[in-house]
């Protein structure tokens, strides 16, 4: 899913998505009203146009995507949707230039070629949620910050940043229970995948 919007204060009180009884608000909303964040995050549309994308060479060369169209417009929730081995993860890779393959065709961003390090506008959650069990959503996150956002930034402000996602994705509640795995009852599976795209949102 990928999703990027140029809403304003008043987005923040609405719902954007609903899955596993959890809400999720805009990306762009969110960094708004964060103070420690200072990256902007303009309205972005992503136009693909005929890409065919091609992994090896010669006779061991395998197509992936062929004859691809579509658009991905700001403010919109678009959703990739197929069967295991359509393509869908490939696409998001060529999209955010994460892929060595061969490509032809176009990705236009906002009318024009897609700029060098398009990349760094883009953050890919997994499938498979990759968080520490023995970790509660607050320790995560505290982690994330610390290692991810620069040091010149203070601990307090980023504590703060962290307990601001922690409420605006409606996880506080949960935020000093281990996350737990398999083995070890934790949060939901629901407020797992709102810790993950926290982390991402922190590490931003």
């Amino acid at each position: 899913i990928l999703f990027h919007d140029d809403d304003d204060q008043q987005s923040l009180k609405s719902r954007l998505l609903r899955a596993s009884s959890s809400e999720v608000m805009p990306l762009s909303a969110m960094a708004a009203t964060s103070d420690a964040s200072s990256i902007p995050f303009d309205p972005i549309r992503i136009d693909v146009q005929a890409i065919t994308y091609t992994l090896g060479r010669g006779k061991r060369s395998k197509v992936i995507l062929r004859n691809v169209n579509c658009s991905f417009v700001p403010g919109h929730l678009s959703a990739i949707m197929g069967p295991s081995g359509a393509g869908k993860t490939t696409l998001l890779n060529v999209l955010t230039d994460n892929a060595g393959g061969k490509l032809e065709g176009k990705i236009r961003v906002n009318g024009a070629d897609r700029p060098r390090g398009f990349q760094t506008y883009f953050n890919l959650i997994p499938q498979s949620d990759i968080l520490l069990a023995a970790l509660t959503p607050s320790e995560s996150l505290m982690y994330a910050a610390e290692l991810r956002l620069p040091s010149s930034m203070s601990r307090k402000r980023k504590r703060a940043l962290v307990e601001k996602v922690l409420r605006q994705l409606s996880i506080w509640e949960c935020k000093d229970v281990m996350t737990g795995d398999h083995d070890r009852k934790g949060i939901s599976g629901g407020q797992r995948k709102r810790v993950a795209l926290a982390r991402v949102l922190v590490e931003r």
